[in-house]
């Protein structure tokens, strides 16, 4: 019910997206902490606005991973740097 009145008036796109994300939510929630770990394992320095290599070491948890299936490993992309710093006051 409260997806139906959430998504009313919306168009398709937008109503997919909402299904689609409430799914993807409600499986995290349901399955918190059983799905394996992710752990850094180089001793790489990471240094702010400069490349480097990160090595992850997963580990499977009770929830198996599907053949064919995949990680997806976030990224902050909103981190207020300027594309040239020279321009930026």
């Amino acid at each position: 019910m409260f997806f139906r009145a959430l998504t009313a008036g919306l168009n398709q796109e937008s109503s997919r997206t909402i299904s689609s994300w409430t799914q993807i939510l409600g499986f995290i929630e349901d399955n918190y902490g059983k799905t394996g770990e992710f752990k850094r394992t180089d001793k790489n320095q990471l240094i702010a606005g400069e490349f480097t290599t990160l090595t992850l070491e997963y580990t499977v948890g009770a929830i198996e991973a599907k053949p064919g299936g995949i990680f997806r490993i976030g990224q902050h992309f909103m981190s207020g740097w300027c594309e040239d710093p020279e321009l930026e006051p």
